[in-house]
């Protein structure tokens, strides 16, 4: 009757290594799901901004006026806005939160990234007749724009000068 008593009492040191075997097992899928969010959100920034890219180059030929894109921040967030006119910052349309990076690349100079300033904007101008990347009307000339997060090197795209084209690499 003794060997019943012990036997019945708390949890066998087998059965603790397995419940903790199990909760080590949660725990690092846990943290493993939380970064494959953030690749997520990075992903599908950086597609949204290449379509919007392709749409503002179609929209430049096409269109009748001379268009401009626009990457902002607002609020934290990062903007994007098409317009014939100056950018207006309550028109945009938001597409990454706070824990999207920007980072740009005028031609010749180094990457820099995109800050909360209100000044601060990436202007993308393309030719009505070529669509080509243009600098007229404040626009600079950009190589290349990078999304990421503060954990994730990030998605980048290649913006080829002289026919407006963008390589999502």
């Amino acid at each position: 009757m003794k060997a019943e008593k012990l036997n019945s009492k708390g949890f066998s040191l087998i059965e603790a290594i397995i419940c903790m075997a199990i909760m080590a097992i949660l725990s690092a899928s846990a943290v493993s799901l939380s970064g494959h969010i953030k690749y997520a959100n990075t992903k599908k920034c950086v597609k949204e901004l290449n379509q919007n890219l392709e749409t503002a180059r179609m929209a430049s030929m096409s269109k009748a006026g001379t268009w401009q894109f626009y990457l902002y921040r607002k609020d934290g967030d990062l903007y994007y806005s098409l317009s014939t006119g100056a950018l207006d910052r309550a028109a945009g349309t938001k597409l990454g939160g706070k824990k999207i990076k920007l980072y740009y690349t005028k031609k010749g100079e180094s990457e820099t990234e995109l800050t909360n300033v209100t000044t601060s904007a990436v202007q993308i101008q393309f030719s009505k007749s070529t669509g080509a990347f243009i600098a007229k009307n404040g626009a600079n000339i950009y190589e290349s724009l990078r999304v990421a997060t503060d954990t994730y090197k990030g998605y980048t795209i290649e913006l080829i000068e002289k026919t407006g084209k963008h390589i999502l690499k």
